[in-house]
């Protein structure tokens, strides 16, 4: 007898008391289908599984089965039948999908899962009409997430992290887990937007399988880090204060210091194009003799830095890259020196009030300047070595 977690309602679960609702050791799990359910997958049709639900009358039990249990296992909140529905339609999609491939979801890679999935979503609502298309894709992601131990997210286009969290593990778990990290984000100043800070913590804990910060350990959120999902993310540059927060609460070690010192710091959550740009503008510029990199005097300048608000379209006035480019894991904004910066759309523009931006100086106090970072937000200046310290 199989046994799953009830189903719970959206706010009774708390991440202390969370565990993984399905125990995946007691199915059959084999690849292969015998000769009998293939015949009978390859005449399943989504209108047959409307009719006969999530049952053995509807397809073979080891298959559907368990389904039915990720079904059941996944928290609902009230109000939500016609989410059921496309549960349901979804599971019959992926059952079709095994009569298909000729073999059980139990065998299936990340790029079958991915497959089914698609990544733009077009062709699945192309091929599944009607209310089908559009609403029973997230679906198929947490039935590959749940059964297949699926988290190649980067595989699958876009979708939403909150509410694949809160099916998995409970709204209140995962409300209270995002609480804790944006409550230690805010107490430092980071002005992101809790949407998408929310939605970072989120595509964390999934990836960690989880929604326990305990299990955040300094191993796991190293794998998190080097997962592509995350790498390919539009999250990538909010993980180093995520980490710092959790390491904070005492779960983990710090991360790892942001590199700095001679040489380029590598640059994050920006396109290779706009990376390698930046680098090549530092190599190249004819603005002092030999390039920027050639005398101490930086010919740019970190004129935002961690803790200010960011623009978020690259239209603005003022500002030429969005809030996602991080150096250093710092996110920052570049300009020339004596260039205005606007720091975000509802603040007025960073005041120059140590001269960062100021036309570079000779002997002594340039080399001194060199190495000055101005942080409106904090209200202090430091040297290089003190921008690992900021959150």
């Amino acid at each position: 007898m199989t046994t799953t977690t009830p189903a719970l309602s959206a706010g009774s679960a708390d991440a202390a008391d969370w565990i993984w609702p399905l125990d995946l050791a007691r199915y059959d799990r084999r690849a292969l289908l015998t000769h009998a359910e293939s015949k009978a997958l390859g005449a399943l049709g989504i209108e047959q599984v409307r009719r006969l639900g999530l049952t053995p009358a509807a397809a073979p039990r080891r298959l559907v089965e368990p389904l039915a249990h990720a079904r059941d296992c996944l928290r609902w909140a009230p109000g939500t039948g016609h989410q059921r529905r496309f549960a349901r339609d979804a599971a019959g999609l992926v059952l079709v999908r095994c009569g298909e491939l000729g073999r059980s979801y139990w065998g299936w890679s990340d790029q079958d899962w991915a497959d089914l999935i698609d990544r733009s979503g077009a062709e699945f609502r192309r091929r599944w009409g009607g209310q089908i298309g559009p609403n029973a894709r997230p679906f198929v992601i947490a039935y590959a997430y749940l059964l297949g131990g699926f988290t190649a997210f980067e595989q699958v286009g876009r979708f939403q992290r909150p509410t694949l969290a809160h099916r998995v593990f409970g709204e209140s778990a995962v409300d209270a887990a995002v609480g804790k990290v944006l409550a230690v984000l805010g107490d430092w100043g980071y002005q992101r937007r809790p949407s998408r800070l929310t939605s970072a913590v989120c595509q964390i804990l999934l990836l960690n399988r989880s929604p326990r910060l305990e299990a955040l350990s300094t191993p796991a959120l190293d794998a998190v880090r080097a997962s592509a999902a995350m790498q390919e993310s539009e999250w990538a540059s909010d993980l180093h204060g995520i980490h710092r927060a959790v390491a904070a609460l005492g779960h983990a070690d710090p991360p790892p210091r942001p590199r700095h010192g001679p040489g380029p710091s590598a640059i994050e959550g920006a396109t290779g194009y706009w990376a390698n740009w930046v680098e090549r503008w530092h190599a190249t510029s004819t603005l002092t003799p030999g390039g920027c990199g050639a005398r101490l005097g930086p010919c740019f300048a970190v004129v935002a830095v961690a803790r200010d608000g960011f623009a978020d379209r690259d239209d603005q006035a003022g500002v030429g890259i969005d809030d996602d480019l991080v150096v250093g894991g710092v996110p920052v904004v570049l300009g020339l020196r004596g260039d205005g910066v606007v720091a975000g759309g509802d603040q007025s523009a960073v005041h120059d009030q140590h001269s960062v931006l100021a036309e570079p100086t000779a002997g002594p106090e340039r080399e001194q300047r060199a190495d000055v970072v101005d942080d409106p937000v904090g209200r202090r200046l430091g040297h290089t070595e003190q921008r690992g310290e900021l959150p």
